[in-house]
């Protein structure tokens, strides 16, 4: 699969993660679905032609373990181009989030390359349980991005439902 240059997967593991990134040195776009549950400690080689990378993060685990973008971001220097998406439950969204990193200590540790960032945020409603106060949560958490990433590169804070 050396020519391979896009590549759009569901439900990987770290360890397949880094057996596609051996397998094509010449990948340039990488799409995938992954459980931030895989715990795995994986060495991954660099890999220098990923420019963009699509997460799509599976599980509504809260709350949210980062620990797996450390293994998906640290192998791809030259990374140009990086979409997260995330889902949380409405009922789980809480003064807590509008502490959330937003990934900018690890976007800041392993991708200096980086020129857009992108984080796509669902909220999966529920029609028995109503936040009063779930507006100025977001209105918050908005903020906080935009103070993380602080126009160190294009980035954008979506949410939808």
């Amino acid at each position: 699969m050396p020519s391979l240059r896009t590549l759009k997967i569901s439900s990987v593991t770290v360890m397949t993660y880094k057996k596609i990134l051996m397998a094509c040195p010449n990948l340039n776009s990488f799409e995938l679905s992954i459980f931030t549950s895989d715990q795995s400690e994986v060495d991954i080689q660099p890999h220098i032609n990923l420019n963009r990378l699509i997460i799509n993060v599976i599980d509504v685990i809260w709350p949210w373990n980062d620990h797996i973008f450390d293994n998906c971001l640290s192998c791809i220097p030259n990374l140009k181009k990086l979409d997260v998406y995330r889902s949380i439950f409405i009922s789980k969204i809480t003064n807590w989030l509008v502490e959330y990193d937003w990934l900018a200590p690890k976007i800041s540790l392993y991708l200096s390359s980086l020129t857009n960032f992108y984080f796509f945020f669902k909220i999966i409603q529920s029609q028995t349980y109503i936040e009063p106060d779930v507006e100025n949560i977001l209105c918050e958490m908005k903020q906080t991005f935009l103070n993380v990433h602080n126009h160190q590169y294009q980035s954008r804070y979506l949410v939808y439902q």
